[in-house]
């Protein structure tokens, strides 16, 4: 690799790796060495110098002239480094792990950085995979009145449980028309039986409409349940074929994937699922012991799906590249915003990423579905 400051030397290696081997002038090190020493001074104290004042000489003897060298070099390294990915045009992912091969004074620094890099990608024709898919006709969903009945039954029943909690805590235990007394669990949630169910589910009519939001009545609560269940229909039949469009690419596309981004998505799984156990108030140690699993045997037992999940997104960000297909700034920035209002204490540029990975990703999406 061409640089007019330093020796570089790069080699491929396997599962999307790189090594780097660079060579640094000392001349380049040594003017971290003013810097280095400006701060041990201002942290050191010696008696009868003023933080800041302390010779070059004393601080040296202090701190060891291997700990100056030492921190000269990781300065170095900090601020050389970048340069080397950036002008080299590596497509690094991640940190790099690096090793100091040669540390001389007044001799040229010698190391080598290994980093992930972003994988080759072998795309197959991703617009006729996509235009097969959409090209298959099916039926549009309709909403039957079997479903309907089901959907009114169960939301009645969701207002019944919640009704007798209600009641539980408000007094304690209360009668049904049986006999039958309901007491609050341990965990706090109310024990109704089927039987209970049936006999407390609340008629459906205008009153009962009402109290589920801004419904006139149950002719205009009937007509938005039946939009709704449609609606969620069409969205199940439109991730239906995305995910047939995905899994046509994918089973023809050539990456070898980073280990790092593997990691990545089973970093989020695992993320997951320790929120949603942890919102249903179990902790997480419990559930992995009922569960009978370890976290490392999760882990295991994901990585498939997790590298699945790491190809998939590859291959998103590839159309994208191909295809321009990038979220616009305005509605990038609008959404960041959104999110940072609900979320104050995330790092906006975290939250920037994710939701530009999100936009542009829809956008592909919509593009494969329209493909010509």
């Amino acid at each position: 690799m061409a640089n007019e400051k330093y020796n570089i030397k790069t080699k491929d290696l396997e599962k999307s790796q790189m090594e780097i081997e660079v060579e640094i002038p000392w001349k380049e090190v040594d003017k971290y060495r003013k810097p280095v020493i400006s701060e041990f001074s201002e942290k050191i104290t010696v008696p009868g110098f003023r933080k800041g004042r302390v010779p070059e000489d004393i601080i040296v003897k202090k701190i060891g002239h291997v700990e100056l060298l030492n921190e000269m070099v990781e300065r170095a390294i900090q601020e050389i480094y970048p340069e080397i990915i950036l002008n080299g045009n590596i497509n690094a992912i991640g940190r790099p792990s690096i090793s100091i091969t040669k540390l001389a004074e007044n001799n040229a620094l010698c190391f080598k950085a290994i980093t992930s890099v972003v994988p080759k990608i072998e795309l197959p024709d991703y617009k006729e995979k996509a235009k097969k898919v959409m090209a298959k006709k099916e039926e549009e969903p309709v909403v039957t009145d079997k479903e309907f009945d089901e959907a009114i039954l169960g939301i009645r029943k969701q207002w019944a449980l919640y009704d007798s909690f209600e009641k539980d805590h408000a007094g304690g235990s209360h009668e049904h028309k049986k006999g039958e007394k309901t007491k609050s669990s341990e965990a706090g949630s109310p024990d109704v039986s089927k039987e209970t169910f049936r006999e407390d589910l609340p008629e459906f009519n205008d009153e009962f409409v009402k109290k589920l939001g801004k419904f006139e009545n149950v002719e205009d609560f009937s007509k938005k349940l039946r939009e709704n269940i449609l609606y969620e229909k069409q969205l199940k039949n439109k991730d239906k074929k995305r995910g047939e469009i995905i899994e046509g690419i994918l089973k023809e596309t050539k990456a070898e994937i980073p280990e790092i981004l593997t990691e990545s998505e089973l970093e989020k799984m695992l993320s997951q699922l320790k929120t949603d156990v942890e919102n249903a108030r179990i902790d997480f140690k419990t559930y992995l012991i009922k569960l009978g699993k370890t976290e490392e045997e999760l882990r295991k037992e994901w990585k498939p799906q997790a590298e699945k999940k790491a190809k998939t997104q590859l291959i998103l960000n590839e159309v994208a590249l191909k295809e321009n297909l990038f979220p616009d700034k305005e509605e990038l920035q609008k959404e960041t915003d959104h999110l940072l209002e609900h979320y104050k204490s995330a790092d906006p540029e975290r939250v920037r990423i994710y939701v530009e990975t999100v936009l542009a990703n829809e956008k592909v999406m919509t593009f494969l579905e329209n493909a010509k």
